[in-house]
């Protein structure tokens, strides 16, 4: 029998490879990809946003502080300030994260205002420029501006540039003023200004009866900072860091004793807790009364329509348009006065329940909410009810008891715009008291 030999070759098993292929637009050759070996296919949609519509530049850059100047391309609103290059990171770059955190954070500091009320004191418009206090050596910051919109959300991306804060000088050559800024019976608040903010300071307020002397004082806060290194077991600079402060600072002890005298003091500190430079002192004494009688009260007997006031001359009151502009008198003895402070709110802010007379001060003066020192003032504002707040310190620096004063701007009732004198000394300030507590992760927030 013969049998026939067959080749198996001939007759090999065909593979078939399945691959999707894609072409993009504004290519000319397309991307395969073998269909076995994709795992998933997805697809998301992404809103893009216009380019940021906002210029920054970064100026008189030092240890502790910059100069921050937006320039927009409109009218819109808008909110600038600054934040640390790893806070920045951490967020990878999506600044409406931070700000989104930073609103609701507002809305807990002040349940009683609505969300119009808490953006349009921290909104800005056209062409603005503030010196951001409170930033560390050697550090790097993005500087950003981004749009928000009435609602508190944003209405563009961030516009971002970064920069470097720089070292600080010999703190042997560093000076502090300590200035009073309030004081009552029980409590007092001590303005401390270094000439070098880079330099790291110890402040402290001690009873004048014991006080053993500077040198023996020095050395008994540095052995307190060893104990505490020692006790909680680490390092004596981290004491020291937490402890030491650094640029203009406001502190406040509540816990004074009526009619007793004390020292504030502050003064270079090192690594090992040990003086840097020489002490620096301010001896005071806390009154019987809470309240000073000095004689105080602002006046506002006009004001005026701003879109009346720029059809009169668009170059010389560009900035007036959609405003009210409100002329105001402190009504103060300067020769007796220490110093005195006048802010414009928004909202009817005479309930002394939902705003205390402590919480508006600290707005004027430790937030710098209010024009200081002037007779004469010019503020423009928002169309609406605001309140006028005011006190005065006499020469102790006892503050007199708060000033309310609330108007209900409306067209109808504004002065002729022929009736408006311009004042070259007057204090422009938009509708805000002062500037407000950052969360953490934005401490340097205007």
């Amino acid at each position: 029998m013969a049998f026939a030999a067959i080749s198996l070759g001939a007759y090999a098993q065909t593979t078939t490879i399945r691959e999707m292929v894609l072409q993009l637009k504004g290519e000319t050759e397309p991307i395969s990809f073998n269909v076995e070996e994709i795992d998933s296919v997805t697809f998301s949609e992404k809103a893009i946003l216009p380019d940021a519509p906002f210029t920054i530049s970064v100026s008189d850059i030092a240890p502790t502080e910059a100069t921050v100047t937006v320039t927009p391309e409109s009218d819109a609103p808008y909110y600038f300030n600054v934040i640390t290059r790893s806070n920045y990171e951490e967020v990878n770059g999506d600044l409406t994260v931070i700000m989104k955190e930073f609103i609701e954070f507002l809305q807990t500091q002040y349940p009683g205002s609505s969300i119009e009320e808490i953006t349009s004191m921290i909104q800005s418009r056209g062409e603005s420029s503030d010196v951001i206090p409170n930033l560390e050596p050697e550090t790097e910051y993005y500087a950003f501006a981004i749009g928000l919109n009435n609602d508190g959300t944003c209405s563009t991306p961030a516009q971002v540039e970064l920069f470097k804060t720089t070292k600080p000088g010999n703190p042997q050559d560093c000076k502090f003023e300590l200035e009073m800024a309030f004081l009552s019976n029980s409590s007092a608040k001590v303005q401390v200004t270094p000439t070098d903010n880079g330099i790291r300071y110890y402040f402290d307020i001690v009873p004048a009866e014991n006080y053993p002397g500077d040198v023996t004082m020095i050395n008994k806060f540095q052995l307190e900072m060893q104990d505490m290194a020692t006790q909680y077991n680490i390092p004596l600079v981290d004491v020291v860091n937490a402890m030491s402060h650094y640029g203009r600072n406001l502190f406040e002890n509540t816990q004074l004793i009526p009619q007793t005298d004390y020292i504030a003091l502050a003064y270079a500190i090192n690594d090992d807790a040990s003086a840097a430079g020489i002490l620096y002192k301010l001896n005071f004494t806390t009154p019987i009364t809470a309240v000073s009688d000095i004689e105080f009260n602002i006046s506002c007997p006009k004001y005026f329509d701003g879109d009346e006031l720029y059809a009169l001359d668009p170059v010389a009151y560009a900035n007036f348009k959609g405003k009210v502009i409100v002329p105001a008198k402190a009504e103060v003895n300067p020769d007796i006065a220490q110093h005195w402070y006048v802010g414009l709110a928004a909202g009817d802010l005479s309930d002394e329940t939902l705003y205390p007379d402590d919480s508006a001060i600290s707005a004027l003066v430790d937030m710098q909410g209010g024009v200081v020192d002037k007779l004469d003032m010019l503020f423009k504002a928002n169309w609406g009810t605001a309140t006028f707040l005011g006190v005065a310190q006499d020469e102790f620096g006892v503050f007199s008891k708060l000033i309310r004063l609330v108007i209900d701007f409306n067209k109808e009732d504004a002065a002729p715009a022929s009736e408006y004198e311009p004042a070259a000394t007057s204090a422009y300030r938009v509708l805000e008291i002062g500037k407000m507590t950052q969360p953490q992760r934005l401490s340097n927030m205007k």
